[in-house]
This record gives structure tokens, C-alpha cells and sequence, in this order.
């Protein structure tokens, strides 16, 4: 069995890399944890359906992101000085 499921689980993924339309319902992405991890920060954002979801947008919120961290940690810096 789990050489089966190996070899549907190998295929499925050349399927979609290959983007084989006939086998379109088997096809696999994989993904670890990180997908979920994206998907609960953008939860009740505009980015929460994945059809908004735009490279260039996506990139901007994660910069924006960095700035207000990096913010953060120099206003902290400066209140324990």
C-alpha cells in the first residue's frame, strides 16, 4: 500500500508541475506549514480569498510588516535606554 501511495503521490505532483489537464482533479501541490501559517495572517484581510492574492501585493504587506517591526524595536530601544 504504501508504495501505491507513493507512486500516485509522485505522479500527482509531475501533474501538476507538467500541468497535464486530463489528470487536473489529482493534481497535488505540496506545501509545508508555512502555507498555513500565510493563510491565518491574512485572515480577514482582502488577501483572504486567493484569487486577490497578488504577488506585488502580497510582497508590499510583508514589507509594511517589516517596517512597523523594525519601528517597534527602535521606539523599545530607545524607551529602555
Amino acid at each position: 500500500m504504501a508504495l501505491i501511495f507513493r507512486w500516485y503521490l509522485g505522479l500527482s505532483s509531475n501533474w501538476a508541475n507538467a500541468g497535464v489537464p486530463d489528470r487536473k482533479t489529482d493534481m497535488q501541490i505540496w506545501c509545508g506549514p508555512a502555507m498555513g501559517a500565510f493563510n491565518d495572517w491574512v485572515r480577514g484581510t482582502d488577501l483572504e480569498l486567493y484569487q486577490n492574492r497578488m504577488a506585488a501585493d502580497v510582497a508590499e504587506r510583508i514589507m509594511w510588516g517589516a517596517v512597523r517591526l523594525w519601528r517597534l524595536r527602535m521606539v523599545e530601544s530607545v524607551v529602555y535606554m
